[in-house]
């Protein structure tokens, strides 16, 4: 995890001497898992992102944002509703590829694709107030591992530059590994993000 973490950000470095745009950016995270039983939760991220042009019409961008994920799960017990919510923190690294569609002077479309790489660094977890990345017992002890700290997956999406400087993102995460195979095996991150960005 911690290689492929360095590699990823060492990419953002060697895309900085290239980059011809620099920004700020923030939005909104919906999160949940693969699979069909887990509820979304609400997230945020917050970061910087780089952006140059790659060809003629293509561009490529990357982010090194800070993300909060995670997941709601109701569980009927006894008659009662008990609903767990867990949040996971993320220092996670987006690497797009896209295409500008000139729309005018001051309007662009650009819909891009690429990967993403995330590395866990807390969470908490309100049924059992701990930390899913650290905190949870051993499964000899009845319950599950802790979570996978390693994440990577697949994204695509769009951005929308108004005036050169603003800039409006949106785009869905499709998490390739399973954040933690005890507790399903469809536990597989997916994301929808809505982002704003200021572009220097």
């Amino acid at each position: 995890m911690k290689k492929l973490l360095f590699i990823a950000v060492a990419a953002m470095f060697a895309m900085c001497a290239n980059a011809q745009n620099f920004g700020i950016t923030v939005g909104l995270n919906e999160s949940s898992f693969a699979d069909g039983d887990y509820d979304s939760r609400t997230g945020f991220n917050l970061g910087v992102k780089l952006e140059a042009d790659a060809a003629e019409g293509f561009y490529y961008e990357g982010s090194a944002l800070f993300s909060r994920k995670g997941y709601e799960f109701e569980q009927s017990v006894l008659f009662t509703s008990v609903t767990d919510d867990v949040d996971l923190y993320y220092l996670e690294v987006p690497i797009n590829l896209g295409y500008k569609f000139n729309v005018n002077d001051n309007f662009q479309i650009a819909p891009k694709a690429g990967i993403y790489l995330a590395g866990g660094l807390f969470g908490n977890d309100d049924k059992m107030d701990c930390d899913p990345f650290a905190d949870y017992n051993d499964k000899t002890d009845g319950v599950v591992d802790d979570n996978n700290r390693f994440d990577a997956g697949l994204g695509i999406g769009a951005n929308f530059w108004i005036a050169r400087h603003f800039e409006i993102s949106t785009g869905y995460e499709f998490g390739l590994v399973k954040v933690n195979k005890d507790i399903s095996d469809d536990s597989q991150n997916r994301n929808f993000y809505a982002n704003f960005a200021y572009i220097f």
